[in-house]
Formats: structure tokens, sequence, C-alpha cells
């Protein structure tokens, strides 16, 4: 089983501590120390990695949390089922919630307890393990916020598009394929493609 972490934390010594204590644990810690380290990384062995254990307060506005949510929206972004963990100051929960609505699948308040550290990471890992089981049944997990605001209607339509947009990933883009495991027609997809306008980034297969 994968144990490999992305660690973003641009305090060094919090840093490399973090990373020998998971190293006890049998936990592989790749330690980087902003976005920009992380995402060089991540797009060449993100592949690896089970979970981002990631600061909020990362430079160059270590005093605000945007940077860190841009870092965390931009990993989830290459790698949409991603289980990031982030880490707010004390008495920063609201952070936290926050970063949960865009994505974060926990978050946990430093100084960080080494028990509820790894009950979070056995948690991610436990839910990486169901959505792969899950892939090879040919069921799509996908994440997904309703505000209540919107009304029935409007989240309705919201999960609809989210669920082609990520039926189309998991098929390659493949039309047909889409159209089957959505149980519609191939008109019928591109119906949806237009009524939530979805469009095909990639070079679309509709012969395979």
């Amino acid at each position: 089983m994968n144990n490999k972490i992305l660690l973003v934390e641009d305090e060094s010594a919090y840093g490399e501590m973090l990373q020998k204590i998971l190293a006890s644990k049998d936990y592989e810690v790749v330690l980087t120390a902003n976005r920009e380290q992380a995402l060089a990384f991540f797009a060449k062995e993100g592949a690896t990695v089970f979970c981002v254990l990631q600061d909020l307060g990362l430079p160059p506005c270590t005093d605000s949390i945007e940077e860190g949510l841009a870092c965390m929206t931009d990993l989830i972004a290459i790698q949409p089922q991603l289980k990031v963990i982030v880490l707010t100051g004390r008495d920063r929960g609201e952070a936290g919630e926050h970063a949960i609505r865009l994505g974060a699948f926990d978050y946990l308040e430093k100084p960080v307890s080494l028990d509820a550290l790894v009950v979070a990471l056995e948690r991610a890992k436990l839910f990486n393990q169901s959505e792969n089981r899950l892939l090879q049944d040919g069921v799509v997990p996908i994440k997904f916020n309703a505000n209540l605001e919107q009304g029935l209607k409007l989240s309705r339509d919201n999960f609809e598009a989210e669920l082609v947009r990520r039926v189309l990933e998991q098929c390659d883009f493949n039309i047909r394929k889409a159209a089957d495991i959505l149980g519609v027609k191939r008109e019928g997809l591109y119906y949806l493609l237009k009524k939530h306008d979805i469009s095909l980034l990639r070079e679309v297969n509709d012969l395979q």
C-alpha cells in the first residue's frame, strides 16, 4: 500500500519534525516549502502520493490563507480525488472549514496531535481504497457541495453537470463510452454538454 505523503510546510524546522515523526510511523514524506515546489513535484510524481498534508499559511503571505488555498485548489485541479489535509493556526477553525468547502478532505489545528494526524491520514487512505474499488466497479465518486439557498432545481443541475464532467474524465473523453455509463444516447450527452456549457478540452474520441 502506498504510504507517500506530500508535505507543504514553509517552516523548515516544523516540517522536518513532522517528516521524522511520520517516518517513524512508516510514512514516506516528501517535504516542500511553497506552492511552486509542491506543484513542480506533483507534476512529476503526483500519482505516487496518497495524501497531501499542507499548511494554509504559505509564503509570500504567511499571515493569510490565500496562498495556501490557492496551492490546495491547484493540486486538486490536477487530481480531483486527491485527499488534502490542511493545517491551520490555533483558533483558525473557520479557515479549515473554508478549505473543506473548497475541496479539502480534513483540517487540523497546530500544534498537531500525532494521534489526530495519524487518524486523519488513515481515514484518507481508507477513502482512497474505497474509491479505487468503486472505480474498478464502474462507479464514479463525486465531490459535491450543495448550497441550500440555491434551491432544489439549481442544486440538481449543478450535480448533473458535475456528474457529466467526472464521467467524461474517467472515460478519457470518449463520448460513446460516457453516454453508455450515463444511460443516454450520444445525442442526449451532446445536449447535456450544451445545457451545462461544458467544453471538451481534449480531442474527443467518438469512434472507439
